[in-house]
């Protein structure tokens, strides 16, 4: 028999953690049978609900990606990647696609070397927390959030593939590697502003307007770390034709 002030703070307990249509359905299956019986039932539910219908598990996984995290703790926790290419002589780059995200990983069959994560859905919005100790929120921030000491940037502006890149070393933070920010996609205005400054660095001109515009108004869609030169940190993004192709398999 569970003591009546035990059985409310239990209860109570769940009440915190479950959606209020939730609530009034354990209650209900309370008044009908045995009160441990119900609350094992509904924590099946919950998780159940939260496997099958939030981003959680996503992100827990996230959180277990590291730069020069071995590449079989990789394989453990994300699984054999069903997509890969090669990066250089010495990287290749796999491929986690999900509808909702995709998750890069350049490594040399030892170590990652790198990785992002591109949220494919507005609402997928996970965590990354910077050295000095700033926690961003992938979609929430434009890219001005991270201040005007850009390291590199980058962009290309095509037919089949539009993004901006920026990169920052984190040397100061005592780290080897850099934080990378970027967008990737087909948004009109962001192409449209991603074209703008494409055009006047490609002819020369004054960008810093268009530079400033961009980074105040486009939203990353992508953050990741890693050590790779801007040559390959270019080529880790999948092309529009490319997440077609990939997210049908």
């Amino acid at each position: 028999m569970i003591e009546p002030d035990v059985h409310q703070q239990r209860l109570d307990k769940f009440k915190g953690w479950l959606p209020s249509w939730l609530v009034t359905f354990t209650l209900l299956f309370i008044a009908l049978g045995q009160f441990s019986d119900s609350i094992e039932l509904i924590s099946q539910a919950k998780e159940a609900i939260v496997k099958n219908f939030t981003y959680e598990p996503y992100y827990k996984k996230i959180k277990g990606v590291h730069v020069n995290s071995t590449y079989s703790h990789i394989q453990k926790l994300l699984g054999a990647a069903p997509i890969s290419k090669q990066l250089d002589e010495d990287i290749s780059i796999d491929f986690y696609i999900e509808k909702s995200h995709v998750i890069g990983i350049a490594h040399d069959e030892k170590r990652v070397k790198g990785f992002y994560v591109q949220a494919l859905v507005d609402d997928f919005s996970p965590t990354f927390m910077i050295p000095s100790q700033i926690e961003l929120r992938l979609g929430e921030n434009d890219f001005s959030v991270m201040g005007e000491q850009i390291s590199l940037f980058s962009l290309d502006s095509s037919r089949n593939q539009n993004f901006y890149v920026e990169s920052f070393d984190l040397g100061q933070s005592g780290l080897s590697f850099s934080f990378i920010q970027a967008y990737s996609g087909n948004q009109a205005e962001n192409v449209d502003m991603i074209k703008d400054l494409y055009d006047k660095e490609l002819l020369g001109e004054d960008s810093q307007e268009a530079l400033s515009l961009l980074r105040g108004k486009v939203k990353p869609n992508i953050y990741g770390f890693g050590k790779l030169s801007l040559s390959n940190i270019n080529l880790v993004f999948l092309t529009e034709s490319e997440l077609k192709v990939f997210a049908s398999e």
